[in-house]
């Protein structure tokens, strides 16, 4: 079994309304003919990302993400540059918007802005500039409330705060905010009952230059699949059965053993981004997602990212939902048709884990948004699902087999599942 492991960089978790004294610069919005907009602001120090939202001849809710929507992670020739090439603009429309801008690693948004496009009387655009002091009041010192809850986080909750932030800069895992699992998938606590054990091993889980890598490895001998997997010294879950393990006549003990980690600090409500590199490799999938505190089995929970790692991975139909698919949202359910009914999924032409890329979840009490990179990919509104009422913690971890993540008719290549 070939398997490439899946790697973190970073992990930032903050509240969806932003507050504080960071003094916008002027924003450029710009239209082009036929199709295409674009809008920067000038690049300065300690700026670490820009992010647009808007909304086109309708007021655009400032609990809303929108509908021209992107985040940029880098300047480029001194600016932070959104474009969007599709988007067709005539004189006359108005762009109702708001903006977001990290800057020291704390988050601030000036929302209720308004762009309309103008002419020159020859058909031409024109060129426009907004300084923002014309268009704000600022916030200043003030904590403004927000709808995000935290249990574990030694940071005010207030609207923008970055409450959790992981760079992984240590020699081991901080401890202090995560805690490595130790134990064995079982049948009646785990609905997917993936093949693996989940150790805490140095050949697993470890960090080099700022990256965490979670890496599954195949058990090399024949004895590690009979006799007895004794994980009771350390074991993160309470029942024996998740700690104890007896291969009994074909019934083997977990051939691969993997590694996961989850957050000590709880949540409701806010926007995670994690930078990750997806693993690949046959029948392995990640486990990027958050997960409800103290509830098993771990349902609802909410996707970051998940793609099955299968290089080329066909149903009876021939459709490939392979390692070029990725999927993202809330699932309520195991078992299909429920799985998927709430789940967005973004395909590519290469896998999503042949790079690192940044998925995004955005959880407020109206509806729940993903992306990667700039794309935001798929919304779900809160009528759509249900149960989500708690704080959840986040999940990093490696899957590998199990009873519901490949459905029992799919080739990989040309090889038949192997199990049913």
């Amino acid at each position: 079994m070939k398997i490439i492991l899946i790697l973190f960089t970073f992990i930032l978790l903050f509240c969806d309304v932003i507050q504080g004294t960071f003094v916008f610069p002027d924003i450029s919005l710009e239209a082009k003919r036929p199709r295409g907009f674009v809008v920067s602001i000038q690049d300065s120090p300690g700026v670490q990302l820009f992010g647009f939202h808007g909304k086109l001849n309708d007021r655009l809710d400032p609990a809303k993400e929108g509908d021209i929507v992107g985040d940029v992670y880098s300047a480029t020739n001194g600016k932070w540059v959104f474009e969007d090439p599709t988007l067709e603009l005539a004189i006359g429309d108005k762009l109702y918007y708001w903006i977001y801008v990290q800057y020291n690693f704390a988050g601030y948004t000036k929302r209720d802005l308004l762009w309309e496009v103008s002419g020159n009387g020859k058909g031409e655009y024109v060129y426009n500039t907004h300084n923002l002091e014309y268009f704000l009041e600022f916030a200043g010192d003030k904590c403004v409330p927000s709808t995000t809850t935290a249990t574990g986080s030694n940071v005010a909750i207030c609207s923008g705060n970055i409450i959790f932030e992981e760079t992984f800069s240590g020699s081991s895992i901080d401890t202090s905010k995560w805690t490595p699992q130790k134990y064995i998938p079982s049948i009646t606590d785990d609905d997917h009952y993936e093949f693996v054990s989940y150790q805490n091993r140095a050949e697993n889980l470890f960090i080099s230059n700022s990256i965490l890598y979670l890496k599954p490895t195949a058990v090399t001998n024949k004895a590690d699949v009979y006799g007895q997997l004794n994980l009771k010294q350390g074991c993160t879950r309470t029942k024996e059965e998740a700690c104890i393990q007896q291969q009994v006549g074909g019934y083997i003990l977990p051939p691969v053993v993997s590694s996961k980690v989850i957050s000590k600090m709880s949540f409701k409500y806010g926007k995670i981004e994690v930078k990750a590199k997806l693993p690949l490799g046959d029948w392995i999938y990640p486990q990027v997602e958050l997960i409800p505190v103290n509830k098993l089995p771990q349902y609802p929970k909410l996707l970051i990212a998940y793609s099955r790692g299968n290089l080329n991975l066909t149903l009876f139909n021939n459709e490939d939902i392979g390692s070029t698919l990725l999927f993202g949202g809330p699932v309520s359910s195991p078992t299909e048709p429920q799985r998927s009914s709430t789940l967005r999924s973004q395909r590519l032409t290469i896998p999503f884990g042949r790079d690192s890329r940044a998925y995004t979840l955005t959880w407020s009490p109206s509806r729940i948004d993903v992306m990667v990179g700039n794309s935001l990919y798929g919304s779900i509104l809160s009528h759509e699902y249900a149960g989500f009422n708690t704080e959840y913690q986040i999940a990093l971890g490696v899957g590998v087999g199990g009873n519901y993540d490949f459905p029992d008719e799919v080739k990989s290549g040309n090889t038949p599942k192997p199990w049913r």
